[in-house]
């Protein structure tokens, strides 16, 4: 077969493969790659999958976009399709993780998260996680475990941190919550927005800020009900109002540490 020139014989050509990576690759520039527009990258990878290709990774992407959008029940049936088509591939594990822990489903996302860590044991996004579903649980010494294994890997790690500090809150381990909490209240100062973005990559990058003040608001919350909760109450006086300081005049998210008054 000669097409644009270049000779192509049996197999080695399939017009629906090339169409579907091509379709797959201008998705993920909407998606990841510089440009985010999520119903763009939605449409392209539902081409992707139209053309018959079953292009590895699609449902896994389109996936992730129901996810930010909250959409959990369609994020959770392309997951499971991606899974089902594309064993080998072992990030959807994280992605329903995820998917189950905001949908209530614990158990069956603290499953998927130890799959993810058993595939990427170096990562730290998994053992954050995996805490975070135990706190949601109520299981916080194993939230602490699982936080505290990955902090062995990254000590300085500003969400690793905060996991951790508000699973010893929790365990009314206070000091060992205010010595953690305060850690990651100060590398939490030098955090970027690029610090975020990579955190969080294929969310809108445009609330990056907000995302920044959200960790350094959770850490300085918890840490002020630590001292609160240990008798420190100068200090706690003074994390209120650290907290404070962090969101303008108006914003709802400042008048909640005064709830804890």
């Amino acid at each position: 077969m000669l097409v644009g020139g270049l000779l192509f014989s049996g197999s080695a050509y399939n017009p629906r493969i090339i169409a579907g990576k091509y379709f797959f690759n201008r998705g993920n520039s909407y998606y990841s790659g510089g440009k985010h527009n999520l119903e763009k990258a939605e449409k392209f990878f539902k081409y992707s999958l139209s053309i018959g290709s079953d292009h590895s990774y699609a449902h896994y992407q389109l996936a992730r976009i129901y996810l930010v959008r909250n959409d959990l029940e369609k994020a959770k049936a392309e997951i499971d399709q991606e899974l089902k088509y594309h064993p080998e591939n072992k990030r959807s594990f994280y992605v329903r993780g995820l998917i189950d822990g905001y949908l209530k489903n614990y158990a069956e996302a603290q499953d998927d998260f130890k799959k993810f860590i058993d595939y990427a044991p170096n990562e730290w996004a998994g053992y954050m996680d995996l805490s975070w579903v135990y706190l949601s649980d109520g299981k916080f010494q194993e939230a602490a475990d699982a936080s505290g294994k990955g902090l062995e890997k990254y000590p300085e790690n500003v969400w690793l941190l905060s996991n951790y500090g508000l699973a010893e809150y929790k365990l009314k381990n206070f000091e060992e919550a205010k010595k953690f909490l305060e850690r990651g209240k100060e590398l939490a100062k030098n955090l970027t927005v690029e610090d975020w973005k990579k955190a969080y990559p294929g969310n809108d990058p445009a609330g990056a800020e907000r995302g920044v003040d959200d960790i350094k608001g959770a850490i300085s919350y918890n840490l002020a009900l630590a001292y609160k909760n240990s008798g420190d109450m100068k200090k706690y006086i003074q994390e209120v109002d650290y907290y404070s300081s962090l969101y303008p005049s108006g914003d709802p998210r400042r008048n909640k540490i005064y709830d804890s008054l």
